[in-house]
C-alpha cells in the first residue's frame, strides 16, 4: 500500500541426487537386393538416487521480515524453521531396449525405430510415510521419410511418440502417470547443387498429455489433468557466403496452448513460453587461423502468472560475439589446437528472462557473461 515495502517468503531445500546412465548400441550395414540398411540396436539404462528435502512458506509468512525495496536491509534473521514442502528418498531406474533401421532405394530414405522402455520408482516419504513403488512400461515408435530429387530439394515427414515417467507425488501422496508426447511433422530440405548451402523449413504439431498443472483449489500442488499442443513453423538457413564467410540464420513461430485442463487454462499459453524466437549467426574464418563471429538472438514476449496468462514480460533480442585462434593452420605439428573468446550478450544488456506471477515476480536475465576456451583435440 505504501508502494515501497513489500512482503517476502522464504524458501529452503537441501537436495543430493546422483544419477548414472549407460547406452551401448551397434550398427551395422547391408543390403536385401536393391534396399540399403543402415540397422542400429542398443540397450539404455539409467539410475538416479538420492533425497530432496523441501520447505516453504506461503506469503505472508510469519516471522519472514519486510523489505524496502528502496532501502533494502539484506541481513535482517530469517526464521530456520519452514513448513515441510516435501522430503522424500527416490531410487528410479529406467531401461529401454531400441531397433532402428534406416531403408535407402535411390532418392527415398526412411527410418522406422521402435523403442521399449520399463521404469520402476522407488520413494520413501518422510512427510507423510506413505512409501511406494511406481512400475510404468510403454513401447513407442518412430517413423519419417525423405525423397530426395536430382535438383536438391528434399521433401520429407515424420511422426513419434515417447514416454517419460514422472518423478513426484501429488498431495495425496500417489505417483503421476507417465507423460506421453505425439509428434507430426513435414518439411522441405534445399541444398544447392552448386552452393555449399542448406535451407530448411517444417511445420510441426506436437501434443504433450498428462501434463502437470496448478490445482484450482491449491495453487501450491499440482494435478495430472493438463494436455498440452504446440505447432507452428521453423525456418532455417545455412550457408557459405564467400571463402571466409558463413551464416546461420533461424526462426521459430509457435503457437502453444493447453487443450485439456481447468476451465480457466484451456485455450491459454502457458507461462514463460515464447511465441516467436530466432536469431542470425555471421562468421569469418580466415587462412590464417584467425576467425571472429557475431550474432543476434531474439526472444519474443512471455506470459506471466500462476499457470496462465496474467501479465506479459516484454521481448528482447542480445548479441553476441566469438574471437578464436586455431594453431594447426600455422603449424601441422598444432593440429588440434584452438584458443577461443565468447562473450554472450556482448552489450550486459539488461533484460527480464521471465515472469511467475504478481506475488512471486519476475526474474533477470544474465549479464554478460565471458569464457575463455584453450583446447586440443587428437
Amino acid at each position: 500500500p505504501d508502494l515501497r515495502t513489500i512482503d517476502r517468503y522464504a524458501n529452503a531445500s537441501d537436495e543430493r541426487y546422483n544419477t548414472l546412465a549407460l547406452d551401448n548400441q551397434v550398427r551395422g550395414r547391408f543390403a536385401t537386393g536393391v534396399l540399403q540398411h543402415e540397422l542400429l540396436a542398443g540397450i539404455s539404462w539409467e539410475q538416479l538416487r538420492g533425497r530432496g528435502d523441501f520447505r516453504k512458506g506461503k506469503p505472508p509468512s510469519p516471522g519472514i521480515p519486510s523489505l524496502d525495496i528502496f532501502e533494502p536491509a539484506y541481513r535482517m534473521p530469517i526464521p530456520a524453521a519452514l513448513p515441510v514442502g516435501m522430503d522424500n528418498r527416490v531410487r528410479s531406474t529406467q531401461m529401454g531396449f531400441y531397433l532402428q533401421d534406416q531403408l535407402s532405394l535411390g532418392g527415398w530414405h526412411t527410418m522406422l525405430g521402435l523403442r521399449h522402455d520399463r521404469s520402476t520408482i522407488d520413494t520413501v516419504d518422510f512427510r507423510w510415510h506413505n512409501d511406494f513403488t511406481q512400475r510404468d512400461h510403454a513401447t513407442t515408435g518412430r517413423i519419417g521419410t525423405l525423397y530426395r530429387f536430382e535438383n536438391g530439394l528434399a521433401p520429407y515427414a515424420t511422426y513419434a511418440q515417447s514416454f517419460q515417467p514422472i518423478n513426484q507425488l501429488s498431495a495425496s501422496g500417489t505417483p503421476f502417470k507417465p507423460s506421453r508426447g505425439e509428434l507430426f511433422e513435414a518439411g522441405l530440405k534445399y541444398q544447392p547443387l552448386e552452393w555449399d548451402a542448406l535451407f530448411t523449413a517444417a511445420l510441426y504439431n506436437l501434443t504433450q498429455a498428462n501434463v502437470l498443472i496448478p490445482d484450482p483449489a491449491n495453487p501450491w500442488q499440482r494435478i495430472q489433468e493438463g494436455e498440452m499442443r504446440s505447432r507452428g513453423l521453423e525456418l532455417e538457413a545455412r550457408a557459405r557466403l564467400a571463402a571466409q564467410w558463413s551464416v546461420i540464420a533461424a526462426y521459430t513461430w509457435q503457437q502453444v496452448e493447453y487443450t485439456k485442463g481447468s476451465a480457466d487454462i484451456v485455450g491459454k499459453r502457458p507461462v514463460r513460453v515464447p511465441a516467436q524466437f530466432g536469431g542470425v549467426w555471421l562468421a569469418w574464418d580466415a587462412p590464417s587461423g584467425l576467425g571472429a563471429a557475431l550474432g543476434a538472438r531474439y526472444h519474443g514476449n512471455t506470459a506471466g502468472g500462476m499457470q496462465v496468462e496474467e501479465f506479459r514480460a516484454p521481448s528482447f533480442t542480445l548479441f553476441d560475439a566469438q574471437l578464436h585462434y586455431d594453431f594447426g593452420r600455422q603449424s601441422p605439428s598444432m593440429k588440434g589446437a584452438r584458443l577461443q573468446l565468447n562473450v554472450a550478450n556482448l552489450t550486459n544488456k539488461r533484460h527480464v528472462a521471465g515472469c511467475y506471477d504478481m506475488g512471486t515476480g519476475c526474474f533477470p536475465g544474465l549479464g554478460r557473461q565471458v569464457n575463455l576456451t584453450l583446447a586440443y583435440q587428437w
